[in-house]
């Protein structure tokens, strides 16, 4: 649940983008209006730099319903689901995971595709009808399988840790 707040709040953020780059000019009053004198404290204003959106973007999609999303091969056949997304320091989105073969998340592959590579297409009430990639299920089996650095972080403390004989694991010097 976490993962998938943060992950909203990232997509969130990198969907405002265009919207902070924007800006109204308003025309300056004729006559200068007297201030007016106020009783009440005065309201913190916005940070600089912080924005704030008020509604989704025609080209903006919410992670919460890409991720879990079935995508189709050129042939129309389901070739997985995305499991997840990765984002870019800077918020944008640089690959989606999908998940690729098994049963029920069993046996699954994971293949991080960029996310470029993805095409959305939208239903007639805005919502994601279909993701299609350009990647039959074969080739997404025959790719790379997807690791989070927290894997291979655990890869590596586990194969430098020494066994019970005082071996490293995965050592190929033999024993004394």
């Amino acid at each position: 649940m976490r993962k998938h707040l943060i992950l909203a709040t990232a997509m969130l953020t990198l969907a405002g983008a265009p919207a902070f780059a924007q800006t109204t000019m308003t025309p300056a009053p004729s006559e200068p209006k007297p201030a007016e004198p106020s009783t009440a404290p005065a309201a913190p204003g916005p940070k600089a730099g912080v924005g704030h959106m008020s509604e989704q973007g025609a080209s903006q999609w919410m992670a919460s319903k890409v991720i879990g999303a079935s995508v189709v091969g050129p042939d129309g056949k389901t070739v997985g689901d995305i499991n997840d997304i990765v984002l870019e320091q800077s918020g944008s989105a640089q690959a989606a995971v999908i998940g690729v073969g098994g049963f029920l998340g069993v046996g699954e592959k994971r293949v991080a595709v960029p996310f470029s590579q993805l095409q959305v297409a939208r239903d007639g009430n805005g919502e994601i009808d279909k993701i299609t990639l350009g990647m039959t299920k074969d080739e997404l089996n025959n790719a790379p399988t997807f690791q989070t650095m927290a894997e291979k972080n655990a890869a590596t403390r586990s194969a430098a840790k020494p066994d019970s004989s005082g071996m490293t694991t995965g050592s190929t010097r033999p024993a004394q």
